[in-house]
C-alpha cells in the first residue's frame, strides 16, 4: 500500500500545516491529521520559504499545485477585455469567452500550445473569481423585481397563460462560416471579401406555457423589397421597415396596439375566458410608451429592471439562440445544396427566404423549450399542467446538424457563437464612437442616456489608460453644456 502524497493538498493547507509545526505540533500528528505521509509533511517544511512566497498571492492558494500560470498575459488582457463587456452590459457565454481567448491568442507567439478548452475556462474563472462569492448589483436588482412580480400576479390575480414575453435580436441573415468548405469533390468558397453582414431585427413573443406563440415582428430596411412585391400582405410574419432596421417607438406601439393585443384577446375569446394580460419587455427606450398604454385594464406593460435581461428575460435565456441556430443550420444546409456556386446563391436568396427560414425555425422551437426559460423568473412557483411535452429523441436541430457533413461539431458552434458575438457585442470603440456622434446633434437622446453613457465612459476610461485624455475631453464637454 502506497503512502498518501500531499499531491491534493491546496496551498492554504500547506500553509496551515507550516504554521502548525511552528506551533510545535509534531510531524506524526499533523499527517494523522490531514492524512498526509510523514515524509510529505517533512517535504513541505524543507520547501516552507518557496511555499510562502506562491502563496503570496491569494488567488493561488486554492491551487493543488505550485505551478506559475504560462499565460499570465493572455489570461489578463481576456479579464480586461470581460470587465468591459460587463460594464457595457453585455451578456458573455463561454462559447463567446472561448472564442475571445483564441482571438487574443494570436497577439502573443509564446501561447502556440495554448488551447481554449472548457477545463481551461474552469480555471480562468476560478483564478479571477467570476461567478463565483460575488453579487452583481444587476443580479440583486433581478431578484427584486422576481419578487415584486410574484406579488403583482398574486395580487391582479393573473392566469399563468396570459404572461407573456417579447424582445427583439439582430440577425445577420447572409452570414455563413469564414472559411473553406469542400463537399463531394466541389469547392465552396467563403472568403473575406464574400462575408455578409446585412442585417434585419426579429423579435420574439410567447406566453409562459409556450402554447400562443406570436408571429414574428420582422424589421427590415426597406419598406417594399422587390421579393415581397405580390406577397406581402400573406407574410408569416409583421413585417415592417426602419432605416436601420430596428425597432423603434411606432413601430412597437403599432405591434402591441394592433397585433400583439388582437391575437391574445382573439384567443381569449376562443379559449372561452377572460383576465388581465402581462407582457414582459425590456427597458429599451422605444418600449416606453405613454403612461395611459402602460395599464389599460385589460392589457399591463412592465419593464424589466437595467441590464437584467440576460439573468430574467425568458425569450433571452435560450429561447432566441436555439432559434437562431435552427435557422443558421437551416441555411448552410441549403447553401451546400445549391449547384449553381455562392455567388449564384446570394444573387437568389432574398429576404423572402430569410422570413420563410426564421419562421419555420420559430415553429421548431417548442413549447417545452418556451416553458424552461420562464423557470427563473417564476421562482418555479407555476405548475404547468396539462402541457404535451415532447419527447422525440431527435430534434430537427440536430437532423439538420447532422446533415451537415462538412464542417465538425465544433466548427458549426465556433461559426454560430461568432455571429451571436457580432450580433450582440458592439466594437471595443462603440462608447466613444456614439458619444462622439452626439456631440454633433446632443439633442437627439435624452440627458439621461447622455448620463448613462457618460458613467460608462469614465468607466472604461479607468481600465483603459490610452484613452482616459479623449475621455476627459469628451465629458468636460458635456459637463460644460450642461452648466449652461
Amino acid at each position: 500500500m502506497t503512502s498518501p502524497s500531499g499531491n491534493n493538498t491546496s496551498i492554504a493547507d500547506r500553509l496551515d500545516i507550516l504554521e502548525k509545526l511552528e506551533d510545535g505540533m509534531t510531524v506524526s500528528s499533523i499527517a494523522c491529521e490531514y492524512g498526509l505521509s510523514n515524509r510529505t509533511i517533512r517535504r513541505y517544511r524543507q520547501h516552507s520559504k518557496a511555499i510562502r512566497n506562491f502563496a503570496a498571492n491569494p488567488k493561488y492558494r486554492e491551487m493543488k499545485r505550485q505551478r506559475i500560470p504560462i499565460y499570465t498575459d493572455l489570461e489578463s488582457k481576456l479579464y480586461r477585455w470581460f470587465q468591459q463587456r460587463k460594464l457595457l452590459g453585455d451578456c458573455l457565454t463561454d462559447n463567446i469567452l472561448i472564442n475571445k481567448a483564441k482571438e487574443i491568442e494570436t497577439e502573443f507567439p509564446s501561447t502556440s500550445n495554448f488551447k481554449a478548452s472548457r477545463g481551461w475556462l474552469q480555471n480562468w474563472k476560478k483564478k479571477y473569481d467570476i461567478g463565483k462569492n460575488t453579487t452583481d448589483p444587476n443580479e440583486i436588482a433581478a431578484n427584486n423585481f422576481i419578487r415584486e412580480f410574484l406579488q403583482i400576479l398574486v395580487k391582479e390575480d393573473i392566469n399563468e397563460e396570459d404572461v407573456y414575453n417579447m424582445d427583439e435580436t439582430s440577425l445577420l441573415w447572409k452570414a455563413l462560416p469564414w472559411k473553406t468548405l469542400v463537399h463531394e469533390e466541389k469547392y465552396l468558397i467563403i472568403k473575406g471579401e464574400n462575408r455578409k453582414t446585412d442585417i434585419v431585427t426579429v423579435a420574439f413573443c410567447a406566453n409562459t406555457s409556450g402554447t400562443h406563440k406570436l408571429p414574428l415582428l420582422f424589421v427590415n430596411k426597406f419598406a417594399n423589397p422587390r421579393a415581397l412585391k405580390h406577397c406581402k400582405d400573406t407574410l408569416p410574419v409583421v413585417y415592417k421597415s426602419h432605416c436601420n432596421a430596428w425597432v423603434n417607438e411606432d413601430i412597437f406601439r403599432e405591434w402591441y396596439t394592433n397585433h400583439f393585443k388582437q391575437s391574445v384577446k382573439e384567443r381569449q375569446l376562443q379559449e372561452q375566458r377572460k383576465g388581465k394580460v402581462i407582457l414582459l419587455v425590456d427597458n429599451f427606450k422605444a418600449h416606453k410608451l405613454e403612461k395611459k398604454e402602460l395599464d389599460d385594464g385589460h392589457f399591463m406593460l412592465i419593464f424589466l429592471p437595467p441590464n437584467t435581461s440576460s439573468l430574467i428575460q425568458p425569450m433571452d435565456r435560450g429561447v432566441i439562440t436555439q432559434c437562431k441556430k435552427i435557422f443558421r443550420l437551416e441555411l448552410l444546409r441549403r447553401v451546400l445544396q445549391y449547384n449553381d456556386g455562392l455567388t449564384q446563391f446570394y444573387a437568389d436568396y432574398d429576404i423572402k427566404d430569410c422570413i420563410d427560414y426564421i419562421s419555420e425555425a420559430w415553429n421548431n422551437v417548442t413549447p417545452q423549450n418556451i416553458r424552461s426559460s420562464w423557470v427563473k423568473i417564476l421562482n418555479r412557483q407555476f405548475e404547468f399542467n396539462n402541457i404535451k411535452t415532447e419527447n422525440s429523441t431527435v430534434t430537427d436541430e440536430q437532423n439538420a446538424e447532422q446533415s451537415i457533413d462538412v464542417m465538425s461539431a465544433e466548427e458549426i458552434t465556433e461559426w454560430i457563437s461568432g455571429c451571436e458575438q457580432a450580433e450582440i457585442i458592439p466594437e471595443e470603440t462603440a462608447i466613444l464612437k456614439q458619444i462622439c456622434k452626439f456631440e454633433s446633434s446632443p439633442s437627439l437622446i435624452e440627458d439621461e442616456e447622455i448620463d448613462r453613457l457618460l458613467y460608462n465612459l469614465r468607466m472604461l476610461s479607468k481600465i483603459e489608460p490610452e484613452i482616459e485624455a479623449d475621455a476627459k475631453r469628451i465629458i468636460d464637454h458635456f459637463n460644460k453644456k450642461q452648466e449652461r
